[in-house]
């Protein structure tokens, strides 16, 4: 049995070893501005796990090129201002499902070059993330993430899947904010039109070194009908057969899910038209309306200073009133 003094001596000693190491951590990474955001550098450093001492206002947080093997729950907890995370080529295998819901305002998230074979759903429910890089993760099943999520809520704009070794591209359903797709160096089992039906704000497929399969072999022309119809740029397919040897169908599902997905786009505009000009505009009025009230309180004021002094503490009669109102 230890005794307090000894238990003392112990918790002084590893408290002195906690700050050292980690002192120590925190003097390598270098701050600077970026696009007018704080940047803490901490690019290639050895750093085995995400460092808990640097400025908890940091907005953009370099972890590229490090030896970090797991994120667990709460280790991001204290950057909730973080809008940028790079976590490229740390051979990550691992991140808790909670590791990174703190993260409300990130908009772009770098996992590339790791060994994830999964990724936590959150990430797909993040309010802000724009950007989202999955590139050379080996076996990562995208296509069951995307499965359980259901719904993806986060605005994502840009995804990177490229040079990965599944064999089943994710169907993302309606995603209508989605502009750019990148599945280059994959090679997948089955590619049709309920890959990308439902992203009908989708301008660039990136689609270098990619083969693909499919379960009709006219599914191929259909897919590059479609995109030519919707004026996405794309590296033309290899289809297996000649194209006048298949007619175009595309199905009503497909077709109703594209349209749902202008649909739940308008709405998204007209909610970014109605912050960018209604919400200053109310502003404005509320602003105008306070300095009215003011003046009118003002000349109240100003009204009763001058009945006090004319009359004193007598009350002035009815008529004397309506002569200075009528005057005033």
């Amino acid at each position: 049995m230890l005794s307090k003094v000894e238990l003392l001596f112990y918790m002084l000693l590893s408290v002195f070893f906690y700050s050292k190491v980690y002192g120590e951590l925190c003097t390598q990474c270098d701050y600077k501005t970026v696009h007018r955001m704080l940047a803490a550098d901490c690019y290639h450093k050895d750093i085995r796990e995400i460092p808990q001492c640097l400025r908890t206002k940091v907005e953009v947080l370099e972890l590229s090129y490090n030896r970090i093997r797991t994120i667990k729950d709460g280790d991001l907890s204290r950057y909730s201002n973080v809008k940028i995370l790079y976590l490229s080529d740390n051979m990550i295998s691992n991140i808790d499902e909670s590791a990174l819901s703190s993260l409300t305002s990130l908009i772009s998230l770098d996992l590339t070059l790791n060994v994830l074979d999964t990724v936590p759903l959150v990430i797909f429910h993040l309010p802000s993330l724009k950007k989202l890089y999955l590139s050379q993760n080996g076996n990562i099943n995208i296509a069951e993430v995307v499965n359980m999520t259901k719904s993806i809520t986060s605005p994502l704009e840009h995804i990177d899947i490229s040079y990965n070794k599944f064999q089943e591209l994710p169907e993302f359903g309606i995603l209508p904010t989605l502009v750019t797709y990148n599945i280059s160096g994959n090679n997948v089992r089955k590619f049709s039109l309920r890959n990308i039906a439902g992203l009908c704000n989708l301008k660039i497929l990136i689609n270098n070194h990619f083969s693909a399969e499919y379960e009709d072999v006219c599914d191929c022309w259909e897919l590059t009908k479609w995109m030519q119809l919707k004026g996405i740029q794309f590296t033309p397919l290899n289809c297996p057969v000649a194209e006048d040897a298949c007619t175009y169908n595309f199905s009503e599902r497909e077709i109703l899910d594209y349209e749902e997905c202008k649909i739940r786009f308008e709405k998204i505009v007209l909610e970014k038209k109605l912050i960018t000009y209604v919400a200053p505009a109310v502003a404005v009025f509320l602003v105008a309306l306070l300095i009215i009230l003011f003046i009118l309180f003002r000349r109240r004021k100003r009204k009763l200073l001058r009945r006090e002094k004319k009359y004193g503490n007598i009350l002035p009669s009815k008529s004397d009133v309506e002569n200075e109102t009528f005057t005033d």
